[in-house]
């Protein structure tokens, strides 16, 4: 008798696949171990980083601009900036950078969730008033926009480092099973 699966269950399930299906893709890429991490990198730091949905155009561009593996900077950028990841960075970027500006962490998070309070009214816009617009604006950026700038760049350091180290050992390793086993396999032909 089978077991009905719950839906859950299939988005995990899915989930799985896809990581394994991108785990093989990256490890088999036609470039130097080096490329393959450095591009990685550069997917996990625009992943990380607020580009206001220009992620995809921005990885390619560093890519090239750098001479490493466009297609592992796209993985890299997947990895990071899809929408289950990207709440946890944009909470965690806040929260770091509060913290290390002298805030506590639960003050940060609340702040970080008053976001939405922040709104200017359309009169203010329709009357030109625009000093009031200009000092939200500042007041925005000083309580929120600096202690996420700060914290993002930790972040960036922080997980492009593992991501270099985690992607070159990764791919060495694949290469050297795979190397040792078409050696096996060339004695046990001849």
């Amino acid at each position: 008798m089978k077991r009905k699966r719950t839906k859950s269950h299939n988005y995990i399930e899915g989930i799985k696949r896809w990581f394994k299906l991108h785990h093989f893709k990256l490890i088999r890429l036609n470039d130097t171990p080096e490329n393959i991490a450095w591009g990685v990198v550069i997917g996990i730091v625009v992943g990380i980083t607020p580009t206001f949905g220009l992620g995809i155009p921005l990885t390619i561009l560093f890519a090239y601009l750098f001479r490493v593996n466009k297609f592992s900077g796209i993985i890299g950028l997947i990895m990071v900036g899809n929408p289950w990841i990207a709440s946890f960075v944009w909470v965690g970027s806040y929260t770091i950078g509060a913290v290390i500006l002298g805030s506590n962490g639960n003050k940060a998070i609340k702040e970080f969730k008053t976001i939405g309070d922040h709104e200017i009214d359309i009169t203010t816009l329709l009357t030109n008033d625009w000093s009031i617009l200009i000092s939200k604006i500042v007041q925005l950026t000083k309580s929120i926009g600096l202690p996420y700038l700060l914290g993002n760049l930790i972040l960036n350091i922080i997980f492009g480092v593992i991501g270099y180290y985690l992607t070159l050992r990764i791919v060495r390793t694949y290469r050297e099973l795979k190397l040792k086993r078409m050696h096996a396999s060339a004695r046990k032909n001849s």
